[in-house]
């Protein structure tokens, strides 16, 4: 969403490795909240959990005056490049 909405906060040649920070992120949150560790969890961590986060709220309300139906925003995100 963040690569291939209309403000293109992610520049398509970084999806790759945006989607590794992400897995990378994931790990930790698990690591936290199965384990109760955080002390793995570091401030750019939240930094950019924080802006991702606000790029997505933003691509989402401008998705949701196109596509009005979940079903929709599913057929659009399964065309994205790289999707496993």
């Amino acid at each position: 969403m963040l690569s291939f909405g209309a403000f293109r906060f992610v520049p398509e040649s970084s999806y790759a490795a945006t989607r590794k920070r992400l897995a990378a992120l994931y790990a930790k949150r698990s690591k936290a909240l199965h384990n109760g560790m955080y002390d793995h969890v570091e401030a750019r961590d939240l930094a950019d959990l924080r802006q991702w986060a606000a790029w997505l709220i933003l691509t989402m309300a401008d998705m949701s005056e196109r596509y009005t139906a979940l079903h929709y925003t599913q057929v659009t995100r399964d065309q994205f490049p790289g999707r496993t």
